[in-house]
């Protein structure tokens, strides 16, 4: 039984398969048509049977498809694109431009040998900072550097001088690192972009798209963005580092008397800007981390899918059933975005189309003029036991109702207006019911279901008096059959209910 099942299964999925016929629209950009082999394959579907629409050379990426049968409608989906923001970061020169040219580097101030390092190690200066700057000195000797130096507040002057060099270099070169990243970005963000562009050409042999197709995929966008985040992470984590050095160093008692004195306001507004950079820097590093956030690289990977989905050339609907007499198929090409300013295509068709000859079946009513004979015996007595017949005419019955059953063959003048010519088995509808044949032809009036109105010329048998027998004359015996049947013809007029095949 349940092998049975999966045959009976299995016929009908063939059946449906056989049954299902494709409409297939060439988009060319020349002369967009449908097939026509396709068109003709649609007169053959019947009720039940299925169709799908096709169309060919299209850009699914550019153009939205829409097209409405009877109550449904499909419509393509819709995709977004996703937006790219201009990154706008530095200035961190802007801000170390604007300390004064007062601010010079110690190794211009301070002469370096072993008696300028014990002068600072008695002031309690020569820490490991203060020691590495010493190293950079020109060679001088200890008479020399005292009589520049003349007290400790002027040597911690130098020394702060010296390490705002330092951290303006520093940060001129994080400054750097910071354009050359934002560049990498742009760079991803433009050949994204690009690749995108390139699914919204119209024509794919045209040289512009292969300009913009270029090699850019889901792959090449995760791996630059994982090494830019990281090269971001690590930028960070050096700024806030030197950040944190920096506000030590400063932080320092000796140095604090020195940036608190109101003659030192240049070595105030110096110390100012650098921690201005640093946040600067900081802040542009955040900046950079937005446009490849893992939201915003999703963003790019979801469209390059979605334009990568569309790529194919060809749309096939899914399976429409055919439930009626006869659809309409509404087809319609838009543009995906009014901004693309594309053409676009509408059109309609009617299938199956309306056929100029038909064959139909159906009942009628007919009128004939057959004639019947009809004929009475009457007995009179003549003597005891002895009786004498005649047969006497009754009134002649002229004219026939009947019932026919006929086969159609009309052609087709308008849509609900055709000429036709029919033949079949016809029943009279009197006392003795007598089978007829009919033939003969009229017209139509209707669509799928017709009226019919024909001329009819019927054949059958009729009665007719018997040559063996006159009326008015006697007969001793009583007549038994006074009418036989006979072969005739007659017309008629039959009224009835066409349906088409």
């Amino acid at each position: 039984m349940k092998k049975m099942l999966m045959v009976l299964v299995a016929l009908l999925f063939c059946s449906q398969i056989k049954a299902q016929q494709t409409i297939t629209l060439k988009l060319n950009p020349d002369s967009p048509n449908f097939n026509k082999d396709d068109l003709k394959k649609l007169e053959t579907l019947k009720k039940g049977d299925f169709y799908v629409l096709k169309i060919e050379n299209i850009n699914l990426n550019l153009y939205k498809i829409s097209f409405k049968a009877k109550d449904s409608t499909i419509v393509s989906s819709v995709n977004s694109f996703p937006t790219f923001d201009l990154l706008n970061v530095g200035g961190i020169a802007d801000i170390l431009g604007k300390i004064g040219s007062g601010i010079t580097s110690a190794a211009e101030t301070l002469p370096d040998n072993t008696a300028a390092k014990a002068f600072l190690q008695q002031k309690g200066l020569l820490n490991h900072a203060n020691q590495l700057m010493l190293e950079k000195m020109k060679s001088e000797d200890f008479t020399a550097l005292y009589d520049k130096i003349k007290t400790e507040e002027e040597i911690l002057k130098k020394l702060l001088e010296a390490r705002i060099v330092k951290e303006k270099a520093e940060l001129l070169n994080k400054q750097k690192e910071i354009n050359e990243l934002r560049d990498e970005i742009a760079k991803l963000q433009s050949e994204v972009q690009q690749k995108l562009l390139s699914y919204l050409v119209l024509d794919q042999s045209s040289e512009t798209y292969k300009n913009l197709n270029i090699s850019t995929n889901i792959s090449k966008v995760l791996t630059s963005t994982n090494s830019i985040r990281k090269e971001l992470k690590q930028l960070g984590n050096q700024l806030n580092t030197q950040q944190e050095e920096f506000n030590s160093f400063i932080s320092q008692d000796r140095f604090k008397k020195i940036l608190e004195d109101a003659k030192q306001q240049k070595l105030l507004e110096a110390t100012k800007l650098i921690e201005s950079a640093y946040i600067k820097g900081i802040g542009d590093k955040e900046k950079l981390l937005e446009p490849i956030s893992p939201d915003i690289t999703g963003n790019w990977l979801k469209e390059l899918l979605y334009k990568e989905n569309n790529i194919k050339t060809t749309y096939t609907s899914l399976p429409q059933q055919f439930n009626g007499d006869q659809t309409k198929l509404r087809i319609e090409l838009t543009s995906l975005k009014e901004e693309y300013a594309l053409p676009s295509y509408s059109t309609e068709i009617q299938f199956p189309q309306r056929k100029k000859f038909f064959i139909g079946a159906g009942m009628s009513f007919y009128y004939a003029n057959f004639r019947e004979d009809a004929y009475s015996v009457s007995s009179r007595t003549i003597a005891p036991e002895v009786n004498e017949y005649s047969i006497v005419a009754e009134d002649y019955k002229k004219g026939e109702l009947g019932l026919s059953a006929m086969l159609h063959f009309g052609m087709r003048l308008t849509d609900i207006f055709a000429v036709n010519v029919v033949t079949g088995p016809a029943l009279s509808l009197t006392n003795t019911v007598k089978p007829r044949v009919a033939i003969g032809g009229g017209f139509t009036l209707g669509n799928k279901n017709m009226l019919s109105l024909n001329y009819l010329c019927l054949g059958g048998y009729v009665d007719r008096k018997s040559n063996v027998y006159n009326a008015g004359t006697t007969y001793s015996s009583k007549p038994e059959v006074t009418t036989v049947a006979k072969l005739r013809g007659a017309s008629a007029i039959s009224l009835g209910y066409i349906y088409k095949f």
